[in-house]
């Protein structure tokens, strides 16, 4: 009986030993299976710190908006268009690129990326920041009320096979270390927001047209009451010309304000420029307007704005380049 007692008692004491020491082992020496990636989590990007979760970083701003993917190899959210519009809300730092899929619907609109305090970059070699493949409608940038925002990338900061609108109320600052700052098909600007493109590698504004205001008709029509400030711009401050299928145009109404420091060409176009707000540019290096070397014929300018090109004034007048 006491054989069999100690017997137990052994074997009890024995069992406990092994049982903490499998609890005392190290968790670091234990082994565990890699988590799967998350498709909207976000990397560290080589910061000092974490950027926001993405539900800080991306908000639906209306019912019909799903919430993008997100591919952590190439650091991309992909955004989808459909059949009803879709808008984001986007606050603070990320770096990588918003991606706008191209899409086999027939029917669709386009986006719209409401920017509250947002802080964007791309650094790799040729990227943009916001990249817009489909082939209809327009990407829409909005700077929102009392908002301060920046875009920066190495390569096209915004740039769309289709149109850009530029808008809102706030704020928004763009840069493009080798490209152009945006470059589009029509690139629209409208409302009363401060756009600065605060440096090109090429062009600060590029594309088949500009207008300002959203292209509406009547009272539905927006206007650009804002200013553009473009500064440290390697080549034309707007670019606007025939590319084989196009013929280009310049388009500022009276409400709109342009002041341009350093930059080749101010204007560069191949059918009309109207400048009916006012443009002041200074640091001019080549020309303040130039025409596509393609074009054989003249540009039509039409002034009668507040022109300044290096402190010559501009007097309101038809002229012919």
């Amino acid at each position: 009986m006491k054989k069999s007692l100690l017997k137990t008692l052994t074997l009890l004491v024995g069992g406990l030993f092994l049982a903490s020491c499998v609890n005392a082992e190290p968790a670091s020496s234990i082994e565990s299976k890699p988590e799967a990636p998350i498709s909207n989590s976000l990397p560290t990007s080589g910061t000092t710190s974490l950027p926001p979760e993405v539900s800080q970083l991306i908000a639906p701003a209306n019912e019909e908006t799903p919430m993008p993917t997100y591919d952590i190899a190439t650091k991309t959210f992909i955004f989808d268009v459909g059949v009803e519009k879709h808008s984001y809300i986007v606050t603070g730092r990320f770096e990588g690129r918003f991606l706008v899929n191209d899409t086999t619907l027939t029917e669709y609109k386009g986006i719209t990326f409401k920017l509250n305090n947002a802080i964007l970059s791309n650094n790799e070699e040729g990227g943009s920041v916001f990249l817009y493949q489909p082939h209809s409608k327009a990407i829409t940038i909005e700077a929102l009320k009392d908002t301060n925002n920046s875009v920066t990338a190495k390569g096209t900061a915004i740039s769309s096979v289709n149109n850009v609108n530029l808008c809102g109320s706030g704020t928004i600052a763009i840069k493009s270390a080798t490209e152009h700052a945006v470059k589009g098909d029509d690139v629209r600007c409208y409302g009363s927001a401060t756009i600065n493109i605060d440096g090109s590698g090429k062009d600060g504004l590029h594309g088949k047209n500009f207008f300002t205001d959203d292209g509406g008709d009547g009272a539905e029509k927006k206007i650009f009451n804002g200013t553009i400030n473009l500064k440290a711009i390697t080549k034309q401050a707007f670019d606007f010309c025939n590319d084989k299928d196009w013929s280009g145009s310049i388009n500022l109404i009276s409400t709109s304000v342009v002041n341009v420091v350093s930059c080749e060409n101010v204007f560069k176009s191949d059918t009309k420029i109207v400048l009916d707000g006012k443009v002041t540019a200074t640091g001019i290096v080549d020309k303040a307007i130039a025409k596509d070397k393609a074009n054989p014929n003249g540009i039509l300018v039409l002034v009668s704005g507040e022109v300044s090109f290096n402190g010559t004034v501009l007097a309101p007048n038809t002229y012919n380049y």
